[in-house]
Formats: C-alpha cells, sequence, structure tokens
C-alpha cells in the first residue's frame, strides 16, 4: 500500500481521482496513508550513541547502570 501513496502523491491527481478503479476502498487508503505518516515520522528520529566503557560501581552488586525517559515521560531504568 505505502508504494500506492507514492504513485498517488507523484500523480498529482486529488485523492479521489486516484482512486476511481481500484480494488479497494477509501478508507483502506486513508488508514495506510495515516500509517504512511507515522512511519516517516519514526525514521526522522534521532539517536544518540550511548558509551558502556566506563564502569560505573554498584551497591551490594545491584547498581543502576542507566536510565532513558522519553519526551512523553517513559522511563526505563537499567541495573546490573
Amino acid at each position: 500500500m505505502f508504494a500506492e501513496i507514492a504513485k498517488w502523491r507523484a500523480s498529482g491527481l486529488t485523492k479521489r481521482e486516484f482512486l476511481i478503479g481500484k480494488d479497494y476502498k477509501e478508507a483502506k487508503f486513508d488508514y495506510w496513508l495515516l500509517k504512511s505518516r507515522s512511519v516517516s515520522k519514526v525514521a526522522n528520529l534521532k539517536f544518540q550513541e550511548v558509551d558502556f566503557s566506563e564502569e560505573i560501581p554498584s551497591v551490594k552488586g545491584y547498581g543502576k547502570i542507566m536510565e532513558i525517559e522519553t519526551p512523553s515521560g517513559f522511563r526505563i531504568t537499567v541495573f546490573a
């Protein structure tokens, strides 16, 4: 379906014009159109390298070695 969306974008047609004669409904096309937008957002994320070469001392064998927090507030904590 992503290929169909790319064809539509390149065609210069309105969505309704493009969908004439297609074997799928507009609702299905809209679903994949939204999905393609979210995929492109994920592709644009920037990642940062994490350096684990430095040894971090732990307390009684259980120390926090890494914590990741997303902009939405979701937090992941890794203990070793």
